[in-house]
């Protein structure tokens, strides 16, 4: 059995590749073209703010849409491990493997990429107090931002005058969605969801009133 055609095993990329992913990741958080966050909208996520022209330009030997996958699915999963759970040996990743009776050859040679994998992370991203940032979040009982959506509108007056506007839906949670797991198994998660109109001129103001909160506490 070929690693890729496992089901719910992400960790599916080459060694080679994962690690230019992961070099690539550092080179883009320290252009400060990344953002690390916890406990936003997912437990480790990531902010990108590069175009997908711009990354091909700066990095024409890997597809962006493969960087992406790698990046969130394996690279921000294997940061929340490393914080989570610090000895790099998997039991039940091994478990796992067992009980999909792959060869026990297959199984050593998996459980040693994903562990070189792990480690490779470990000592490229260093992120500045990242276990008390995971920690915070997770542990405090404030509501965490659970997701941001909008849509752009316009109005068309008597007149035949139009306004654009954009209407934002914030969700905040108790706890984070765990990713693919099905929502009818994660229905302890309680939610609160605001929904509000703006204009450019609103969407302004709340920018300078973050900045003012961003400032705060820098």
């Amino acid at each position: 059995m070929k690693i890729e055609q496992m089901e719910s095993y992400r960790f599916t990329s080459s060694y080679n590749t994962f690690k230019q992913c992961v070099d690539i990741t550092k080179e883009l958080i320290d252009e400060k073209k990344i953002m690390i966050l916890f406990g936003c909208e997912k437990n480790v996520n990531f902010s990108l703010s590069i175009s997908k022209e711009k990354f091909q330009e700066g990095y024409p030997d890997i597809d962006f849409k493969d960087y992406q996958k790698i990046l969130f699915d394996e690279i921000a999963v294997i940061i929340e491990q490393n914080i989570v759970m610090p000895d790099f040996e998997e039991p039940s990743l091994k478990e796992y493997l067992m009980n999909k009776e792959i060869d026990e050859s297959n199984v050593f040679e998996i459980l040693n990429e994903k562990q070189n994998k792990r480690k490779y992370v470990y000592d490229t991203l260093s992120v500045e107090n990242a276990v008390l940032r995971y920690n915070f979040k997770n542990r405090t009982l404030a509501n965490k931002l659970g997701e941001i959506n909008f849509e752009i509108n316009k109005f068309v007056f008597p007149n035949n005058d139009e306004l654009k506007y954009a209407v934002i839906e914030m969700v905040s949670a108790e706890k984070l969605s765990m990713g693919n797991i099905p929502n009818f198994l994660d229905n302890k998660r309680r939610e609160d969801r605001t929904k509000f109109v703006c204009d450019k001129h609103d969407i302004d103001y709340i920018i300078k009133q973050l900045q003012e909160i961003k400032e705060k506490i820098s």
